[in-house]
């Protein structure tokens, strides 16, 4: 028989479900008592009135009438699990936390100081709820600046649980952009708070797993734009400490992100803080960290030039947002230490321009060919000439080895080098098809088409070769010479 429902019991619950204000207080100064004794034993904090107290405090998470109330609860909370080590009680708490924040909590505002906005952070991480990521990102970007804890936390909700950094960044660009329109008269705190956004996001945007997202670049543009750009003589440092964040998290983000190194939407990010002094010159730290980025950028065009791609439109977006001088530098250090590359590609990185073609007619081309052909068959008549052949060499340092080996040592290398000579010179003229013909002291039937003398001899008149001479073989064509072979008579 199933047993009667307690009365009491109901009653009791129903109390629960409908807290009065005095709960509220007695449970929070329980807390806070316990949390500035930090000297709480696990005995203690498995005590009735301490379950019942964070119970309470869970309920007003959920379901609060001021809306301040919501925010204290869920700080308050967060502030329970820093602080205590009980892990019933952590447990409890975050299955409170958890549940409580399936509504979104309201805006921070001006809830609170950095201490309860700190502790805010902590109790929301433990929450899995979808509304999360865009909440911190407005809490990201209108944090105070002495808020430096709470702000990494931020960072690491909107960026570790965003769909992707592109759409993370660009609700941190919107909520600053709210942030910043009621606030036109302080110029200077634009420029800090974009340098403390980026100092954030520094702990987590460059090791997130988190795809970048398809307009990463144009959303951290964005971002940039909206945060700086106005001037004024109170801003001088600010501006400057604005610029060198912006420009170290870029440089980071181009160094360990390969997919972002080809976005030429993020390279504005570096024209829109060079721009902020326009027209005048940027300081000397600006400068600089533009020019490590200008040779990231080249050393990524490089990678794709070295497969044969020339990226025009992302060196366009370099000149523009760098400035093309810088560019060009950049471009000609890195094709200047790449001595394999292609001209077409090495001129394309250095100026941006293709190489002009060469305009020749097909009568000069034949022309240099021929030039060419007998400057590479005098070339390969004077390394096979007997008298000065490596082997003749080598005839000689082995003469006189026994009474001059030094000197013997000396002619052999020289031998060994004009062979490693003739050999290039061999493999050269046998690229071109160039041979030799005909052979020293050989007897022949002078021949005025293929022989060469300075005397006066009646033709088939038997002669002896001097010097033989160079033809070109081409494959399915009649031999062509190139230099006659010089005859003498008997």
């Amino acid at each position: 028989m199933a047993k009667a429902p307690d009365p009491m019991a109901r009653s009791l619950e129903q109390a629960r479900e409908h807290i009065a204000p005095v709960d509220f207080a007695a449970a929070s100064d329980l807390l806070r008592s316990l949390i500035a004794s930090r000297s709480s034993r696990t005995e203690r904090l498995e005590q009735p009135d301490v379950r019942d107290a964070v119970e309470t405090i869970g309920r007003y998470v959920k379901d609060a009438g001021p809306i301040s109330l919501r925010l204290e609860s869920t700080s308050l909370l967060g502030k329970v699990t820093e602080t205590f080590n009980s892990k019933a009680l952590i447990a409890t708490v975050a299955m409170l936390i958890d549940r409580g924040l399936t509504i979104p909590l309201p805006a921070i505002g001006t809830w609170g100081n950095a201490d309860d906005r700190r502790y805010l952070a902590k109790a929301i991480s433990l929450s899995e709820a979808a509304w999360i990521p865009q909440y911190a990102a407005e809490a990201l970007a209108q944090a105070e600046l002495n808020e430096r804890v709470s702000r990494d936390i931020w960072a690491e909700l909107a960026i570790a649980r965003a769909e992707n950094l592109a759409a993370a960044l660009r609700a941190i660009a919107q909520a600053l952009s709210d942030w910043l329109s009621g606030r036109e008269d302080s110029i200077e705190l634009s420029y800090r708070k974009i340098r403390r956004i980026c100092e954030a996001l520094e702990q987590t945007l460059l090791t997130a797993d988190v795809p970048s997202g398809r307009d990463f670049g144009d959303a951290f543009a964005t971002l940039v734009r909206v945060a700086g750009g106005r001037k004024g003589a109170d801003a001088v440092r600010a501006r400057e400490e604005a610029a060198i964040s912006v420009l170290d998290l870029l440089i980071q983000i181009l160094r360990l992100r390969f997919d972002v190194l080809f976005d030429s939407n993020i390279y504005r990010a570096a024209g829109t803080v060079r721009g902020w002094w326009r027209p005048a010159r940027p300081p000397e730290e600006v400068e600089r960290r533009t020019d490590r980025v200008a040779d990231l950028a080249m050393r990524g065009l490089h990678i794709l030039a070295r497969q044969g791609v020339q990226d025009k439109e992302l060196r366009t977006a370099l000149s523009k947002a760098l400035d093309a001088g810088r560019v060009n530098s950049a471009g000609q250090a890195v094709a200047a230490a790449d001595i394999g590359l292609d001209p077409a590609l090495s001129r394309f990185l250095a100026t941006g321009q293709e190489l002009p073609e060469v305009k020749s007619s097909d009568a000069l081309q034949e022309l240099n060919e021929q030039a060419t052909d007998e400057l590479l068959g005098r070339l390969l008549l004077a390394v096979t000439n007997q008298d000065v052949s490596p082997d003749a060499v080598l005839s000689v340092a082995n003469a006189i080895d026994v009474f001059e080996p030094t000197q013997a040592s000396v002619i052999r290398k020289a031998g060994a080098r004009l062979e490693l000579i003739r050999q290039w010179v061999d493999a050269l003229a046998s690229k071109r098809r160039l041979a030799t013909y005909g052979s020293r002291g050989e007897l022949v039937q002078f021949d005025p088409a293929v022989h060469d003398t300075a005397e006066t001899l009646q033709r088939l008149s038997e002669v002896r070769i001097a010097l033989p001479g160079v033809i070109r073989a081409a494959e399915g064509r009649p031999s062509t010479i190139i230099i006659k072979a010089i005859i003498e008579k008997l």
